[in-house]
Parts: C-alpha cells; sequence; structure tokens
C-alpha cells in the first residue's frame, strides 16, 4: 500500500514538472521573433530618415532593384568629383568654424534678394532651383558657404586703387555704369572676384594638404 502512494505522488510530481516547462519552450521562440521583427521595422525607419529613400527602389515582375545598384552606376559616372565636393565643402566648414566666422541669416537673405533681382521680372527662383534639382535649403547652404569663405578671405582679396584705376583704363570700353562712380564700382567688384577666385583655389589647396583625407575605393 505504501509502494502505491509512493508511485502516484512521483506521478504527479513528474506532471507538475512538465506543465511547469511548457510555457517557456513556446514563448521564447515567439519573443525572439517579434525583438527581430522590430529591429527590422526600426532599421528601415532609420534608413528612410537619413536618407529619405527606401533599399529597394523598384520591383520587374519579382525582381527587386536595390539602391545600392543604383548607386553604384551613378558613382560610377561622376561620383569623383561629388565625392571631391563633399569633402571640399567639409574641410571649408571645418576650417571657417576654426576661425569663428558664422554667417547670419539676414545676410543670406540679402544674397538671396540680389540674386532674385537679377533674374528679372516674371522669373520664379523656386522654379529655376527646381529645374536643377536643387532646394532653396540648399542655395542657402551655399550662400552660407560662399559668404564665408569671402570674409575668411577678405584681407587676401582686397583692392588697392591703383588696381581699380588701372582696370578701368585697360577696359573702360567694356564697363557697365550710368556714370564713373558706378563704373569704377564694377570695376572693384570684378577685380574682386577675379582675385578672390585665385585666393580660393591656393586656400583649398593650402586646407588639403593639411588634412590628410583617405579616400576608399576610389583614387584621389
Amino acid at each position: 500500500m505504501a509502494v502505491k502512494n509512493r508511485s502516484k505522488k512521483r506521478e504527479v510530481s513528474i506532471a507538475d514538472d512538465y506543465q511547469f516547462e511548457e510555457p517557456q519552450t513556446g514563448v521564447r521562440p515567439r519573443s525572439k521573433a517579434w525583438r527581430w521583427v522590430a529591429a527590422l521595422i526600426l532599421i528601415l525607419g532609420l534608413w528612410w530618415y537619413k536618407t529619405n529613400t527606401w533599399p529597394v527602389v523598384a520591383v520587374v515582375g519579382i525582381r527587386p532593384v536595390f539602391r545600392h545598384q543604383v548607386n553604384q552606376m551613378l558613382f560610377a559616372q561622376g561620383g569623383k568629383s561629388v565625392v571631391d565636393g563633399i569633402v571640399t565643402e567639409k574641410l571649408v566648414k571645418t576650417e571657417l568654424g576654426r576661425m569663428n566666422i558664422n554667417i547670419a541669416n539676414d545676410e543670406i537673405d540679402k544674397k538671396i534678394t540680389d540674386i532674385k533681382s537679377s533674374l528679372g521680372e516674371g522669373a520664379d527662383l523656386d522654379q529655376l532651383l527646381s529645374e536643377r534639382g536643387m532646394t532653396m535649403e540648399n542655395l542657402r547652404s551655399q550662400i552660407s558657404l560662399q559668404l564665408g569663405i569671402e570674409k575668411a578671405l577678405a584681407e587676401q582679396a582686397s583692392i588697392a586703387a591703383e588696381e581699380v584705376d588701372k582696370y578701368i583704363k585697360d577696359n573702360s570700353a567694356f564697363l557697365e555704369g550710368k556714370d564713373d562712380a558706378e563704373k569704377r564700382m564694377n570695376a572693384e567688384n570684378q577685380l574682386k572676384q577675379q582675385k578672390l577666385q585665385t585666393e580660393v583655389s591656393s586656400w583649398i589647396e593650402g586646407l588639403k594638404s593639411k588634412t590628410k583625407v583617405w579616400y576608399l575605393g576610389i583614387k584621389p
């Protein structure tokens, strides 16, 4: 009789153990699967937020066209110049920051107003930018960079009065202006732009020589 009771107790103990382990084997895989799904959704969300694109850009039948395939083709067509432009922009921004040169919004607004005035009546700046694949934000960024460079090289691009006099003498037939004062101002602006272009090229080459740039997968 005692043996029979022990047998029943043992059976109950085994059943209890089995029932206790069963929920764990069913929950873990489902929990891990949801974690992977959540991680994938997060990665796709971050990808879209950072690039405003998706990894797959088209589907031909059932075959996807991936973003990296498009990037490879575009890079082969002109990626080197794009990379060099981005590198140059970063070098210039870093140097302007080191020099504590900042451009206020009203300076950028004035430059945009000047650009709109130069386009003539009926011209739409936003439309022109759109046709070139640009936005107003892109334009403001470029203007900020340009004005920053002009401030950084203001001394090097300064023009002496003698230089203006000689330029007017040599190019008087081509200068525009309603009077001598306006012609002189236009002459000075043209000389400044010429000198600034020369100084900018030299300045950027100097920045590149002082900073090590690592090109991965392309020749500099």
